[in-house]
């Protein structure tokens, strides 16, 4: 039996079969692993083909092209292009039994291996769009972009922080381009959001860069975030790389930009971006000092938009 390569083994790992299927699939998929209900694995380093035992004997093939999975499988929901729990199934057994083959010239390079520059290029062409994306075309291009964050997971893993803080910045500004020119009607977009929020926080936490010009950095992408919301909760979910030097920046620029924010009029339609992500940020400061008179006095201001005078019954 062949081994299987670093590109399968990424593909197919845990964290990229959760981007897949669901949870209840993956579930059932665990349970036909443990029940022995995969038959024999025919491997190649890039692909492994069984029969799984359902409610009838199902074909299951798993392969990767470009790094990227590929899956069929003879059931009805396998028909429909979907990742069942067969083909769950049968990555978990291939993973847990079959060894790693040598790494070779058709593996994808691990994050660790690939130079800033290159990353920084493949961030840029990942999120670049010919046209608009639709609906059926919305599972590859987001396939697509997480095999570009699993490469700054690599690279965060292997040590790289300093390239890894501002490379995710890069794929938070990029993501924001291209939310617009994407059929999100699935929702591909909050795994990708969550990923680079989790990316650039992760390296910011090794990092550890200097507070008062991180939080400027850090309250620049807050109000130029884009309705993906990445950096939304920033004051709070930063609060321990800023500390108190860094908090008290953010505090200070974000006062100074509500100064600018003038109140909403009466009836006044209320599609300002910017004003809302500032009230949010002062929503932050004013929870994160305990001040509920503070927060109060952020609702009022723009108390005619509907959705401040929801929150304020």
């Amino acid at each position: 039996m062949s081994g299987l390569g670093r590109d399968f083994r990424r593909a197919f790992a845990p964290r990229g079969i959760a981007r897949l299927t669901s949870e209840q699939s993956i579930e059932r998929g665990h349970r036909y692993a443990a029940e022995g209900r995969v038959g024999p694995l025919t491997v190649t380093r890039t692909s492994v083909d069984a029969d799984v035992r359902g409610t009838a004997p199902y074909a299951v093939s798993l392969w990767v092209e470009e790094g990227l999975p590929e899956w069929d499988c003879s059931c009805p929901m396998g028909e429909r292009g979907v990742f069942c729990k067969h083909a769950v199934a049968v990555a978990e057994v291939a993973l847990a039994t079959v060894a790693p083959a040598e790494a070779d010239s058709s593996d994808q390079p691990a994050g660790r291996d690939v130079p800033t520059a290159e990353l920084l290029t493949r961030i840029d062409r990942v999120f670049r769009t010919r046209g608009y994306v639709e609906y059926h075309q919305a599972p590859d291009f987001a396939r697509r972009v997480h095999l570009v964050l699993d490469l700054l997971r690599d690279a965060l893993d292997a040590g790289r922080a300093d390239d890894v803080l501002p490379l995710a910045e890069r794929a938070a500004k990029r993501a924001a381009s291209a939310l617009g020119k994407v059929d999100d009607s699935d929702g591909c977009f909050g795994p990708i959001s969550a990923e680079i929020a989790e990316l650039h926080l992760g390296a910011a936490l090794v990092v550890r860069p200097e507070p008062v010009d991180f939080a400027r950095r850090l309250f620049g992408l807050a109000m130029a975030d884009s309705d993906l919301e990445l950096f939304a909760d920033a004051r709070d979910a930063y609060a321990d790389v800023l500390g108190s030097e860094g908090c008290a920046e953010f505090d200070r620029l974000a006062a100074g930009e509500w100064e600018t924010v003038p109140p909403v009029e009466c009836h006044a339609s209320d599609n300002d971006g910017r004003r809302f992500r500032i009230t949010r940020l002062m929503e932050s400061v004013a929870a994160e000092c305990g001040d509920a008179d503070a927060r109060i006095a952020v609702l009022a201001k723009g108390l005619a938009a509907p959705w401040n005078s929801e929150r304020m019954a």
